[in-house]
């Protein structure tokens, strides 16, 4: 306040000691700068100065700022925690997942390509540290 200049700000909740700075340097340099004109000021918003808009606007972005700045670290170190508990073991299941499927499907190949065994069905499969072979062949030398 300067007698002829009041700066009117709504907040929610406890400004921070750095926003009430903020506001006192805004409205020590709309008093220096535009003092004469803010007291001979007409009532017509159109002939405030542009910069008077502009420290203004920058007075509300200061506080957007704040906010943005001001997410917790707690919360997100929680959030990367929480993120790894659920990537790492699924990362390491799917990996053993492509291992077995991987094992499996050479092994099938090489059956394919072993003339034969070639001409009977035979399954592959991989459970764990074991490769399953299930099928029929016609004798024990081919089994």
């Amino acid at each position: 306040m300067a007698g002829y200049c009041y700066l009117a700000v709504v907040t929610k909740g406890e400004p921070t000691p750095e926003f009430i700075e903020k506001m006192r340097q805004t409205m020590g340099i709309i008093v220096l700068d535009y003092g004469e004109f803010i007291e001979n000021f007409d009532g017509d918003r159109d002939n405030i100065p542009l910069a008077v808009h502009q420290l203004l606007e920058s007075l509300i972005k200061f506080v957007f700022e704040k906010k943005l700045k001001r997410l917790p670290l707690a919360l997100i170190s929680l959030g990367v925690f929480i993120g790894l508990l659920i990537l790492i073991p699924w990362g390491y299941l799917s990996y053993q997942e492509y291992l077995q499927r991987r094992i499996a499907y050479q092994t099938a190949q090489t059956l394919a390509a072993t003339p034969e065994l070639a001409i009977y069905k035979i399954a592959v499969s991989g459970e764990g540290e074991q490769l399953r072979l299930s099928g029929k062949v016609p004798n024990e030398r081919l089994r």
